[in-house]
Order: structure tokens, then sequence, then C-alpha cells
């Protein structure tokens, strides 16, 4: 999955939290199934090419690949510098297998390959603005409404939002949002992702729980989940822990199996 799939699917879905009883969505995604628990604070998200656990009380993200049986974990602000490093270190590897072409070519050829993995500018303070568009749907049984997320007047996300799944007290929102904060504004890749931090979204998750997400980054559609069935019940702690078979590793070896 990639890091821009992953932080939009982590800001969309641990923002409505219980204390007390916990909820598993299970959500139709771009290629694959993912399940999502949500309890107390802590977020984790499963499909069968990877683990995703936040714990805002933390201040803690944990990424994990079942197949290898690696993990990786840190804060916001530290992922963002890991994939700083990476970014920088492709820069190189990119200079010197271009060396050999023409430096006005090598430019080309090298902004080409940087569009594919960075489509987009980083603004570093985007302006996010939320529509409603009036339209609605029942998703897993839930009636919910559609709005539309502009940034810097281009459409970049809508959300299916209902009512009928409500945040629980007990989370901090705004925490969460500067633990997102730090990771987006670290992380070129990410682009307008940081939009979806700011205040205006932020109200905008608070009416409700987002059944339906879809990305046009880059002017295109991309289905990023579509939940499917949902549960509200207590859900074990235990389930928020890393399986103590699985081995630490980079974020390199987690990304980039």
């Amino acid at each position: 999955m990639k890091i821009r799939t992953i932080v939009i699917t982590v800001l969309l879905t641990i923002i409505t939290t219980s204390a007390y009883a916990g909820w598993v969505f299970t959500e139709s995604g771009q290629s694959e199934n993912q399940t999502t628990y949500i309890q107390n604070n802590k977020m984790k998200l499963v499909n069968p090419d990877q683990i995703m656990i936040v714990d805002v009380a933390k201040n803690q993200l944990c990424f994990a690949n079942p197949k290898q049986k690696t993990f990786w974990r840190g804060t916001p602000s530290q992922l963002a510098s890991e994939a700083g490093k990476i970014m920088n270190d492709m820069d190189k590897m990119m200079d010197e297998q271009l060396s050999a072409i023409p430096a006005e070519q090598r430019d080309m050829l090298k902004q080409a390959l940087k569009n594919q993995i960075t489509p987009g500018k980083n603004s570093p303070n985007p302006n996010a603005q939320v529509v409603d568009t009036g339209l609605g749907d029942t998703i897993a049984g839930y009636p919910a409404r559609k709005y539309e997320i502009r940034v810097d007047g281009k459409l970049s996300e809508a959300l299916w939002i209902t009512g009928g799944i409500k945040m629980g007290s007990e989370f901090d929102v705004r925490r969460f949002s500067e633990m997102m904060r730090s990771l987006t504004s670290g992380i070129s890749m990410i682009g307008d992702y940081a939009a979806m931090s700011s205040p205006q979204v932020m109200s905008l998750l608070e009416k409700g729980w987002p059944l339906r997400v879809v990305d046009y980054q880059g002017g295109k559609y991309n289905m990023l989940s579509d939940v499917i069935k949902v549960e509200k019940k207590s859900i074990s702690p235990a389930t928020f822990d890393i399986p103590k078979d699985y081995q630490q590793s980079s974020v390199v070896d987690i990304f980039g199996r």
C-alpha cells in the first residue's frame, strides 16, 4: 500500500472512536478488503499486505509486514524523517543511473521519474474547502451525505459521511490532527494530503463517520475505501499489539517489500 494512501486512510478512519465500545469496519478497497478496528484512542488497519496501528495517546505509529513478519514503530516526525532520507537516497541513485545521459535530457527524465513518485506539489499551507454536494447514498445500511474536499480550488477527495456513527467523547481529535500534521509536513510526496488535517476537514469529520472515500489526486478517480459492514463491539486490547514473533525492521524494508 502506498504511503500516501495509508495517510489518507488513517486521517479518515481514526477520528471517530469510543473509549468503552469499539468499532469494526470491513472495507472494500482498491484491490483487496481491509478491516479497521477502533477503540480507546487506538486504531488498527489490517489487509493481506500490511498492518498499521495508531496509538494517539502515545503519539505512535506502527507498520507491519505480515508476510515478512517485520514491523517499524515510531512517532510521526520520525517516520517523516526516515521518508525524507529515502527520497534523498533516491535522488542520488537517479543521478548515478542517469549520469551518462546529456544534461538537458537527464533533467527532463529525472523530473518525469519524480512526478511518478510525488504527484502534485506539496503546499505547506494548503487551502482546504469543504463543499456539501447535497447528494446522498445508503452505505452498509447507514444514510450518508457526500462532501467534496477542494484543495487550492481543485477537487482532492470526496467523502460520504454518516451521522449515524458519532465520534466518541474520549477521542482527542485535535491531538491526532497534530500527529498527522507533523507527518504530512515532513513528507513532500504526500502533497495536498496535509489539508486533510486542517480545521475545516476536522470539523466535517466530527459530524460522523466516513463510509466511502474517493481520491481525485492527479485528476483520476480512485476509490480508497467503501465500507461494506459495520459492527460495534468490545475489542480485546491484545488486538492492537504486534505479534511477538515479528522482528523490528527499517522503513525501507516495511514499505519496500
